[in-house]
C-alpha cells in the first residue's frame, strides 16, 4: 500500500509534469504545482523544499515512466516477432491504444 506521503509526491510530480508538457518548462513554479495540485505552497515545500530538488525529482520521474512504456512495447514488439504473444492481436492492439493514452494524459 501507498503512504500518504509517497501518494502526495506523486501526485505533485503528476501535476508539475502536465504543467510542462502543456504550458512549456518556463511555467513551471511552485506556485504553479501547488494551485494545479490543489495543496497548500506550504505542502509542496515539505515534500520538495525548492525547486531546484522538484525538477531533479521530476526528471527522475519522467525516466522511470518512459522506461516502463518502453519495456513494455518492447515487450509486445519481441512477442509479436517471435510469434509468442501472450495477447491476441486485438489485445495488443488495445494495450498500445491505452498505453498512449497514459502518455498523452500523463497517466
Amino acid at each position: 500500500m501507498e503512504s500518504k506521503s509517497n501518494g502526495k509526491r506523486q501526485l505533485i510530480l503528476h501535476t508539475a509534469t502536465q504543467i510542462v508538457l502543456n504550458n512549456g518548462f518556463n511555467s513551471l513554479t511552485l506556485d504553479a504545482v501547488a494551485k494545479h495540485a490543489g495543496i497548500s505552497k506550504g505542502g509542496l515545500l515539505y515534500h520538495f523544499p525548492n525547486k531546484e530538488s522538484l525538477i531533479k525529482e521530476l526528471a527522475q520521474f519522467i525516466f522511470e515512466e518512459f522506461c516502463f512504456i518502453r519495456l513494455v512495447l518492447d515487450g509486445l514488439y519481441y512477442a509479436q516477432l517471435l510469434h509468442v504473444a501472450p495477447l491476441e492481436k486485438e489485445r495488443q492492439n488495445e494495450v498500445l491504444q491505452q498505453l498512449i493514452r497514459m502518455t498523452k494524459e500523463g497517466s
